[in-house]
């Protein structure tokens, strides 16, 4: 068995152990520390490490042990990691900036990041009003509406009503 540690990142690599046998996988179980140490609960990853019942060699299942906010202990057994919110608004951001780019006059009118809806476990929604102009100088209202589902992102621009 080792203790694997090494210089500072975003988790302490000194709480991260797997025996020899599955150093290969060091890189994986890091990665699963890091993206639940993003995620909106996870404040810091106090141990990562094999969990032995659910592994076989060629199929290692990890179990992250993170501490919250209150400074209670969890465990993220065998699944994967929450995709931190962060990550899905990167995927809007970047189709919203492409679909957006030759716009006039932009203006965004919703603070950045826009808060994030949950529509349900997987699907996330964003909201961005601005406004832009036309070839003639005429303010246009518009309101871009990003679902992300996982890995796939429904994108589309409305234009909004007078009252919103």
């Amino acid at each position: 068995m080792l203790t694997i540690s090494s210089v500072a990142s975003a988790v302490d690599e000194s709480r991260l152990w797997l025996p020899l046998k599955y150093q290969k996988y060091y890189l994986q179980l890091k990665t699963e520390a890091e993206r639940a140490e993003l995620s909106d609960r996870c404040v810091k990853v106090i141990r990562g490490e094999l969990n032995f019942s659910k592994s076989t060699p060629g199929n290692p299942v990890f179990s992250i042990i993170c501490r919250d906010q209150a400074g209670k202990s969890y465990n993220i057994a065998g699944i994967e990691p929450p995709v931190p919110k962060e990550v899905f608004w990167e995927k809007c951001k970047d189709t919203f900036e492409r679909e957006t780019r030759l716009m006039r006059g932009m203006e965004v009118l919703t603070a950045m990041p826009p808060v994030a809806q949950h529509l349900s476990k997987d699907r996330t929604l964003y909201i961005v009003d601005f406004n832009a102009k036309d070839i003639a100088g005429v303010a246009l209202k518009y309101r871009a509406n990003c679902i992300v589902d996982q890995d796939e992102i429904e994108f589309f621009i409305r234009a909004r009503k007078a009252s919103d």
